[in-house]
């Protein structure tokens, strides 16, 4: 009789572990584990645009609706919230923002000493700037395949210079006695010189902008994802205080793998 009832109380304990084991929502069902936790890397290819005006050395120097190829390399981790459905995470990123931008003028020119001729020239800035960020971000999947994210991105300038060259133009030019004359700057031959180049001026080091991206997941087995996404990061802070409003929005195709585990 002992041994019957300490079998009933063996079973019964038995019985109660695997119901407090098992889904609270229904506990005729096994427990579900929870879903892997993710992490990979990621390369994105894109374009930097300007947003304002820079300036340079010269005061009468604005540069306007500048662009450039950019890229971003990083890494990203991903951990569940709830289920599938709603995920955290965060990327480390390395952004390179370079940004061109030009613009012609003509203007009187000191051919020999004392002699001026109209000449056009083109002047070109090329800024480039280097930063590291942190974008923590909330996933959402409506479905497996497809995603949306949206975070801040805390970022650091770590890196920037600016180029400013003055161009030439016109090769020739026709005096006003007819002669015609090449036309190169001073002590040269050459129709290119630098007007400033080093650091960017007054450069603010902490950047915050709004990062927004949408996406695929494609699964390989069971360990691996590809997610192909748009990702485009919207200022909300200046790049610099040398210039009018002047800030970069930059957008990226990503490729991004990551592993569960």
């Amino acid at each position: 009789m002992k041994m019957k009832i300490g079998l009933f109380i063996v079973i019964l304990f038995v019985t109660f572990a695997n119901i407090k084991a098992a889904d609270p929502s229904n506990p005729l069902e096994p427990a579900e584990n929870k879903p892997p936790k993710e992490a990979g890397f990621l390369l994105g290819l894109g374009l930097n645009q300007q947003l304002g005006s820079t300036w340079s050395v010269c005061p009468e120097c604005i540069f306007e609706d500048g662009n450039k190829f950019g890229y971003s390399i990083g890494l990203v981790y991903e951990d569940y919230l709830l289920n599938n459905v709603l995920k955290w995470g965060a990327i480390a990123l390395y952004d390179n923002l370079s940004i061109y931008s030009s613009f012609q003028e003509r203007e009187a020119f000191e051919f020999r000493q004392g002699e001026f001729i109209p000449v056009n020239f083109r002047h070109h800035s090329d800024i480039s700037i280097s930063e590291i960020s942190v974008i923590p971000f909330v996933k959402y999947s409506p479905v497996d395949f497809y995603f949306v994210r949206i975070g801040p991105k805390l970022s650091t300038i770590f890196s920037s210079n600016l180029e400013h060259r003055k161009e030439i133009l016109d090769k020739t030019a026709n005096l006003p006695t007819g002669e015609k004359v090449s036309v190169h700057y001073p002590g040269s031959k050459s129709t290119d010189t630098t007007i400033f180049n080093g650091k960017y001026p007054d450069i603010n080091s902490f950047q915050f902008d709004l990062s927004l991206m949408t996406g695929f997941n494609f699964e390989f087995g069971y360990n691996f994802v590809l997610s192909p996404y748009f990702m485009i990061n919207i200022p909300l802070t200046k790049t610099s205080d040398f210039g009018d409003e002047f800030k970069i929005l930059d957008w990226r195709i990503v490729a991004e793998f990551r592993m569960k585990f």
